[in-house]
């Protein structure tokens, strides 16, 4: 008896034994485990497998044993919560569960590392996620999800996308002093305070560092009556946390204090509206001028004894009836857009419209103010009820610089309680980050770079827009296009096998500006004694730009080739990208100008398209000019002037720099020409250009210090004369012209010396002059 219960002992632990070598073996000959760096190789496994997979050890066992064991069940683990989870509110309660079904329990959920949960929530291991958010703005986060199944652990990845709303702001606002009096005939001038103070739920969180509020306001209004007299324009701003004040200096102008004494009112408001910056917040302060009662009544009972008969009053000293014109509206505002605007650079204003609403007939009398040009405007208005008066349209609305600009109107006749109209518009920069919307540019060897392209068009259901080889790299780009958020798929492109870079297709600027005062460059640099020196024969200097004018008299005769890289348009002859050829290698020929190195071979490349007929200004993109660096690199050319930038970074344009400096050559980009501008463009910016600043007519950096000193050299940038389409010539602006200044320069020196390398250029002491001397080794400019 004793010797049977131990056999039957020993043939269950057998069989644990034999069922624990079993599950590692199944492991180890292929089956997933859980972890982050299996999670794509799971996925891509249970795609063949069905969704309700049986994981059954028992036929094995069975073989083994003889015996049956009961089979164990994992299903498909699935999420089904939407991406965009509902809105929360900073400072509230908030909770929600994710929706899980499937796998085997118990199934739990952590946080992957990418992206960033709202301050204040949690995520629990049953998939709620609770708490109070502290702040506010939109957060990205990827929670991952993971099972118990015995035989394998089944997990998966989602991101999500939670927007925290700011909470409700309660802001109260005083003045001090609230009221004040006047003196008619004496000057007023008083210091008044604004104070503000914060409540409600984000005045709980206010130590939090995103619970900052701005609030401006643009002008100060005087009311008499209810009615508007004039208007104080000067801009007050104040952050406010908790609390917060800001001054102002008020000066009442006499002419008001006397249109409150004609209508025997001894009371003017004072009003300002405070806005916050996103304009979801607007609070209106009043301060109470008192003009003295007694001097208001004793103007009163003067105009009430006046000796002038009442008949001549009403009549004008001629003897004619005054007219009966009156206004009973006025309003300046952008067709359907109102009275101020935010508009990107070089962008179209709409048009510019007065509303006037009257009554009876005469002559209407005012006068448009824009800058310092002044425009009178006379008009006879007959009876009716309204006309409509446009911005005559010189001078012109530029949307060139970026800033405020402000258009004024002064009504000079009839009377009017609003003498004074305005209106503003605020041209922004190009966007920080600005590229083709809905594009990716995907790169992959040449070999294989169909069969990757056609993988990733079908897994992620995009449309292919164009292909080309990059022969520097034997690589192929494919550009793709799509209707979802293009960063969130190139993340997941760029983890796909095969996939070098996966990246947005970005948008390139070319940087100048049409001026119209003389300054010759030759004589910045001794023409006659530089060109004795060298002329730049048998040089290549690439020039990547919008079309070059290859008719041009004073480049026709030159060995220039040129080719279109810009998608869908035919190459023509453009504003910029003539200039800059004109500066780097205008023929000498007794017509228009002579360029720096009048004998360099010039290979004229169009990866930018000219954005307005009048204006120079060039956009290109990504795909263009790494088309065009290929062809670059491949010939061998030994300069590449880029005259454009971007404020982002380009990886596939730093890989082709990369590999075209280590070959030798020579690459030209300049700096920007934003006054204010922080950090270099690109691709100025990298380790592989020469960085070009500008200099204007006094010697002074273009646009700035700032800018200019981050420059590897800088060269003139400020009425250069050269060359433009059809024969002509004219003054421009911008770094891009210092750029083909200083590609001009470096053609003469590789002439003389092949081996120029870019870490050994001379450095900038503030002289074009002298810089050049250093480089090409020449005495040209005197003591």
């Amino acid at each position: 008896m004793i010797n049977y219960i131990s056999i039957m002992k020993t043939k269950v632990q057998l069989k644990i034994y034999m069922l624990t070598i079993l599950s590692f073996l199944l492991i180890f000959m292929g089956m997933p485990v859980h972890g982050h760096s299996g999670d794509k190789e799971i996925n891509e496994k249970n795609k063949k497998l069905p969704d309700n997979q049986l994981f059954s050890i028992s036929a094995v066992f069975n073989k083994l044993t003889n015996k049956k064991i009961k089979s164990v069940k994992c299903n498909v683990l699935k999420m089904s919560t939407p991406s965009k989870l509902p809105d929360a509110e900073s400072g509230k309660t908030y909770s929600i569960k994710l929706i899980i079904s499937g796998g085997y329990q118990p199934i739990y959920c952590n946080l992957e590392k990418k992206g960033l949960i709202p301050p204040g929530l949690k995520l629990h291991k049953d998939g709620t996620i609770s708490g109070k958010p502290a702040g506010s703005g939109l957060f990205s986060f990827a929670v991952k999800v993971y099972d118990s199944c015995p035989v394998v652990s089944r997990s998966l990845v989602k991101e999500f996308m939670l927007n925290v709303k700011p909470s409700e702001v309660v802001i109260t606002a005083g003045i001090k002093p609230s009221s004040v009096s006047i003196e008619p005939g004496k000057p007023f001038k008083k210091n008044i305070k604004y104070i503000f103070s914060r409540g409600g739920q984000a005045g709980q969180t206010a130590q939090t560092h995103v619970n900052f509020i701005s609030l401006y306001s643009n002008a100060g209004i005087f009311f008499v009556r209810g009615e508007k007299i004039a208007d104080i324009r000067s801009r007050l701003s104040v952050r406010l946390v908790n609390t917060a004040s800001v001054s102002e200096r008020l000066t009442v102008p006499s002419h008001i204090v006397q249109k409150a004494i004609s209508q025997n009112v001894s009371r003017i408001l004072y009003a300002r509206t405070f806005r916050s910056t996103d304009k979801q917040i607007q609070i209106q302060t009043k301060l109470s001028i008192i003009l003295k009662k007694d001097y208001v009544t004793r103007k009163r009972d003067e105009n009430q004894n006046s000796s002038e008969p009442a008949a001549i009053r009403k009549h004008d000293r001629s003897g004619g009836l005054k007219p009966d014109l009156q206004l009973t509206g006025i309003s300046m505002s952008f067709k359907n857009k109102g009275n101020a605007i935010t508009i990107q650079k070089n962008g179209a204003l709409p048009k510019l419209l007065i509303k006037l609403e009257y009554k009876g007939s005469g002559e209407f009398r005012g006068c448009w103010e824009v800058g310092n040009e002044r425009i009178p405007v006379n008009r006879k208005l007959v009876s009716g009820k309204s006309m409509i008066l446009m911005y005559p349209g010189k001078p012109i609305l530029s949307t060139k610089k970026p800033g405020r600009h402000m258009i004024r109107f002064t009504v000079k006749s009839p009377e009017t309680p609003s003498p004074l109209l305005s209106a503003e518009y605020v041209v922004v920069p190009d966007k920080q980050t600005r590229f083709v919307k809905g594009q990716i540019m995907v790169s992959s060897k040449s070999g294989k770079g169909e069969r990757v392209a056609d993988y990733i068009r079908d897994k992620y259901h995009l449309k292919v827009l164009e292909s080309f080889n990059i022969k520097v790299f034997e690589q192929r780009i494919t550009i793709f296009s799509t209707k979802e958020n293009i960063f969130k798929l190139i993340n997941n492109i760029n983890k796909e096998k095969g996939v070098i870079l996966a990246q947005p297709n970005h948008i390139f600027n070319t940087m100048s500006e049409p001026k119209s005062h003389l300054q010759d460059i030759s004589n910045n640099l001794k023409f006659p004694v530089l060109h004795k020196h060298s002329k730049g024969r048998g040089v290549l200097v690439a020039i990547l730009d919008t079309g070059v004018d290859v008719t041009h008299r004073d480049l026709k005769s030159r060995k220039i080739i040129h080719k279109n890289l810009v998608k869908g348009k035919l190459y023509r002859a453009e504003i910029h990208g003539t200039a800059v050829a004109g500066i780097i290698g205008a023929r000498i020929n007794n017509f228009g100008i002579e360029g720096i190195a009048p004998e360099a071979e010039l290979l004229a490349l169009r990866v930018c398209k000219q954005v307005s007929k009048k204006h120079p200004e060039g956009m290109g993109n990504t795909a263009s000019i790494i088309k065009a660096l290929d062809i670059a690199v491949v010939k061998n050319a030994r300069i590449v002037n880029m005259s454009f930038g971007s404020p982002a970074s380009d990886r596939l344009v730093k890989m082709l720099l990369k590999e075209g400096s280590a070959r030798g050559i020579l690459f030209v980009a300049p700096v920007g020409n934003t006054l204010g501008q922080k950090h270099l463009s690109f691709p100025a910016s990298s380790p592989y250009v020469i960085a070009v600043g500008g200099l204007d007519q006094s010697g002074k950096p273009y646009p700035d210090k700032n800018l200019a000193s981050q420059a590897k050299v800088c060269a003139p940038a400020v009425n250069v004369f050269t060359t433009i389409p059809n024969n002509r010539h004219n003054f421009l602006n911008g770094t891009s012209m210092s750029s083909a200044i200083i590609s001009g320069i470096l053609a003469l020196a590789v002439e003389k010396n092949h081996r120029i390398n870019i870490n050994k250029l001379p450095k900038f002491n503030g002289d074009i002059c002298r810089w050049a001397e250093k480089v090409l080794r020449v005495s040209m400019c005197g003591k």
